[in-house]
Formats: structure tokens, sequence, C-alpha cells
């Protein structure tokens, strides 16, 4: 399992947290790996209206194999970084899926 250098994924009471970097208008919507300690997501859509972190939560549930529905943005609504409230998930099993990522410093 990586040792990641800042908490991408953390406990939660009701599942776990993780920090995540959108980055919108992308060529293809996907999880792009680790950057900076948070999980990259690329969306197409833009950041408008919602739109791009609405794709954000269906690209990062179908990543992590929930419900789109147990994900809620806690924190970063309007910014890039996000905190993600994953409902249902442990942080053993969100950091299992998350250490098929490729990891770097910056992008």
């Amino acid at each position: 399992m990586p040792v990641f250098e800042e908490p991408a994924v953390r406990e939660h009471p009701v599942g776990c947290v993780c920090e995540v970097r959108v980055r919108p208008g992308s060529s293809r919507s996907r999880v792009d790996g680790l950057v900076g300690g948070r999980v990259a997501v690329a969306v197409h859509s833009p950041p408008q209206k919602g739109r791009a972190n609405r794709e954000a939560l269906r690209v990062l549930a179908s990543f992590l194999g929930v419900p789109t529905s147990s994900l809620a943005v806690l924190k970063g609504e309007t910014s890039r970084d996000k905190t993600v409230l994953v409902r249902g998930l442990p942080c053993g099993e969100a950091l299992r899926i998350l250490a098929s990522l490729p990891q770097s410093e910056s992008r």
C-alpha cells in the first residue's frame, strides 16, 4: 500500500473522506492518479453551474465502486480542490483501491 505524502483519504464516522483535485475541460473523464496528496479527477465538463462537480462525483464513485448518491462535497464546492465524503466505504478499502493509481508531486 503506498504511503501518501498528505492524507488523500481519512476515516469518517460514516465512511471515509477523500481529498480530490478536479481538472475540468479534459478530453476524457477519468481518475488520473494521486497528485500532491490528492486524488486527481479529470472531467470533460466545464466548471459552470456545478457541472464539473457532478461529473467528478460520478467518475470518482464509479472508480471506487459505490453509488454516486453516496458521495457529497463537504468543502470546496467552487474550488478545484475538494473534500469529498464517501458514505459506506471503509478507509482501508478506499486506500486499497487508490493504491493502483500512479503518484506524482504535482500537475
